[in-house]
């Protein structure tokens, strides 16, 4: 059985994050878009995450949201603030670290009771490697590995 020693949530500002959630979005309905018009429909791996994307797309922002739904800043900052509450309240304060990947290894070392690390903290979940990602799944059928 495993044991859940400690929750991280990682946090940043919202409205970025709405920001970069939104064109994330866009980008999945553009190659979508795209690759039906070369193949008659989207590659089988886009295909394949929509119902999961579907999923928490509406246990987040409501029953009505879809992948190619715009969402405004609002409700994406209320859905953002919403998760973060309830991961908060629901996990005991010595269990749970709220992790801003800005704040690099130490606090999430000191969390995980782990040395740091020499090497520099990475930081792969940026605009740039987001859109080779799907570049990537679009050629390939599979999401790279960031490592």
């Amino acid at each position: 059985m495993l044991k859940i020693i400690g929750v991280i949530l990682t946090v940043r500002d919202p409205h970025t994050w709405v920001t970069s959630f939104s064109a994330l979005m866009r980008r999945g309905q553009a190659m979508q878009q795209a690759a039906a018009g070369e193949t008659a429909r989207p590659p089988a791996a886009i295909e394949r995450m929509r119902p999961m994307l579907t999923m928490i797309g509406q246990s987040h922002f409501g029953p009505e949201w879809d992948v190619g739904a715009e969402l405004s800043d609002v409700d994406g900052v209320a859905a953002f603030q919403r998760h973060s509450e309830a991961v908060t309240a629901g996990v005991p304060a010595e269990r749970l670290l709220v992790f801003d990947v800005r704040e690099g290894w130490q606090p999430l070392c000191a969390f995980l009771e782990v040395p740091v690390p020499a090497e520099p903290f990475p930081h792969l979940n940026d605009t740039d490697w987001i859109q080779r990602a799907f570049e990537h799944l679009r050629e390939h059928g599979q999401m790279p590995t960031p490592f």
